[in-house]
């Protein structure tokens, strides 16, 4: 799971790099200056929400390998219990010499 928290720290990291490049472009807006590259930012911003579309992707296949692993855990344990039980075979012996006392006696009058 330390991959996944990983990627959404990377995930985090770069969301708040696009609200700076947001405030970047809405102070250019509002104050227009030569020195800024507009298509610097455009691009930058780009880049960022590529790299998040990556991170979420990368994020979904390892959900899909846990979710893969813990099936492949649970087919295993069901064979296990399977095999441990199947071994067991339920006779008439194994009731207690009072079965018939474990049930109601029926009113028949």
């Amino acid at each position: 799971m330390s991959e996944i928290q990983k990627l959404l720290a990377k995930k985090d990291g770069l969301l708040i790099e696009i609200a700076c490049i947001v405030e970047d472009l809405n102070e250019y807006v509002n104050y227009p200056v030569e020195t800024v590259s507009v298509d610097q930012l455009h691009y930058q911003y780009d880049f960022i929400i590529k790299e998040i579309v990556k991170i979420n992707r990368e994020i979904n296949l390892e959900h899909i390998k846990h979710a893969l692993s813990f099936h492949s855990q649970n087919v295993e344990l069901k064979k296990l219990t399977e095999k441990a039980t199947s071994s067991i075979v339920f006779t008439v012996k194994d009731l207690p010499k009072l079965h018939f006392s474990m049930f109601e006696t029926p009113n028949l009058l």
